[in-house]
């Protein structure tokens, strides 16, 4: 008399067959919590998500903290040295065209390239965008906050903070107006917005977006990102420290963003709460095709 084991039947055991078959295993991608933990109920708003195991920052803005203040008492000396270097020619016109990257133009094309060439990822397109807007705030929140002058006023030691106030130049020869790093007009938003850098910022989110969906972009990715900071320097715009914590700012949003899916989950939120309460969230189908194209988490 032959025995054979009990298999499960039905809907589940067919689903389970063709899985196994496709290859695809219950797997979490990399840098990706299990959905139980991760907050996925239906009712659950996204930033009680958000808190859950999000510290993926956390090493970057120590590093970058710790950097900045290595780098704080040699701002002036090596921001006047840089400003020194001739650029000319067409060295000059490529690497001022390089320094654009992670900035509007560059990532839109950036974003359409994902999209045609992988369809089917495009909704971490979501979650991008969603990074770079809390990038973008947190970064314009700080400038105000930090108050730094520019390194064309010559205080590489001052902080001026919500309060303090420093000449900045009206555009007339030898004429200066006291003012507070809030103060709503383009002339001061830049002369005392140094700190931290939006042109790192961004092109750190740019590159952490490639270095978490193509790992193997990772150098690529952090060259470029290391030569807008520079060319942010050689042109006297920042001072090294400002670059360092633009850099770990963005890349730290960007790379906590992609792993945790905000985007994806707060417009799971939204579709859910706002338009029909039964849709079923996209946050497990985005989760299912990032781990047949990483694999599991080491």
């Amino acid at each position: 008399m032959s025995t054979s084991a009990t298999q499960p039947s039905g809907p589940s055991a067919t689903r389970d067959s063709t899985r196994e078959g496709a290859g695809i295993v219950d797997a979490e991608p990399i840098g990706v919590q299990d959905s139980s933990k991760a907050g996925t109920s239906a009712g659950e708003a996204p930033w009680r998500a958000f808190s859950r195991g999000s510290w993926d920052w956390m090493p970057m803005a120590i590093f970058g903290a710790v950097l900045a203040g290595a780098l704080w008492s040699f701002d002036g000396p090596i921001s006047a040295a840089a400003r020194r270097l001739a650029l000319s020619g067409d060295v000059k016109r490529e690497l001022d065209a390089l320094a654009q990257y992670g900035q509007g133009s560059v990532s839109v094309i950036v974003a359409i390239v994902i999209a045609s060439l992988e369809p089917e990822r495009r909704r971490r397109l979501i979650d991008w965008a969603c990074a770079a807007l809390i990038a973008g705030v947190t970064c314009a929140a700080m400038k105000v906050l930090i108050g730094r002058p520019r390194p064309l006023l010559e205080d590489p030691g001052i902080l001026l903070g919500p309060w303090g106030m420093h000449p900045v130049p009206t555009g007339e020869p030898g004429t200066y107006i006291l003012a507070h790093a809030w103060e709503m007009t383009s002339r001061v938003q830049y002369a005392l917005g140094s700190m931290p850098s939006r042109h790192a910022t961004f092109a750190a989110s740019l590159s952490a977006v490639l270095w978490t969906m193509y790992p193997r972009l990772l150098p690529l990715a952090a060259g470029l990102m290391a030569l807008v900071a520079g060319m942010r320097v050689v042109t006297g715009a920042h001072y090294p420290s400002d670059v360092v914590i633009g850099m770990a700012l963005g890349a730290g949003i960007t790379t906590t963003a992609m792993r945790r899916f905000w985007g994806t989950r707060a417009l799971d939120w939204l579709w859910r709460t706002f338009v029909d309460r039964g849709a079923a969230p996209a946050l497990g189908h985005v989760v299912a095709t990032e781990t047949r194209r990483l694999g599991p988490r080491a």
